[in-house]
């Protein structure tokens, strides 16, 4: 079922069984915990054996529109709020941040993408200086829209230290 892009429950809602799988694919690797956390923006894990609390962001859609706004092909790009970046800075400086792309269904609207997983990680620092030099999307749709992020950082997942990269077509 594909999902209304602006309809922020359900994105919000399908992001906690994302991190369940992910830590099924990737917590014992980096000693994963989820967290239970007063604040819904918060991090959602623990590295355990560290106590670096960590974040996760999960997408399955490319940026269809990347490579004509931002010179990014679009199976490459990884949006990024910038009101979270800004969170993390303030209250969580310390954070972790893991990130997957993994583009599995094809929206006939646009030329079909390969199919793609790929995970990354950084620490905050790492990812403080990556948006230093990347592109802000403005989301035209949401300037009047008091829930839905206004602006994102378009990044290349090329430029993320990586975890795993399985690169193949979709069968």
């Amino acid at each position: 079922m594909r999902l209304d892009t602006e309809d922020k429950a359900a994105w919000v809602q399908g992001s906690k069984a994302g991190e369940d799988r992910f830590r099924e694919i990737c917590g014992l690797y980096w000693d994963l915990e989820l967290v239970e956390n007063s604040d819904i923006y918060g991090p959602d894990f623990v590295m355990v054996l560290s106590g670096v609390e960590a974040e996760y962001k999960h997408r399955e859609t490319p940026f269809h529109q990347a490579g004509r706004l931002f010179g990014i092909p679009p199976r490459y790009a990884f949006t990024y709020n910038v009101r979270d970046h800004v969170r993390y800075r303030r209250e969580y400086p310390g954070v972790h941040i893991f990130v997957r792309c993994v583009w599995l269904k094809q929206d006939p609207r646009f030329r079909p993408e390969r199919f793609l997983d790929a995970c990354g990680h950084g620490s905050f620092a790492y990812w403080d200086k990556l948006v230093q030099a990347a592109p802000i999307h403005h989301y035209g749709r949401r300037e009047d829209d008091p829930v839905n992020k206004k602006r994102s950082y378009v990044l290349d997942i090329r430029d993320f230290p990586h975890l795993w990269w399985t690169d193949g077509r979709v069968y």
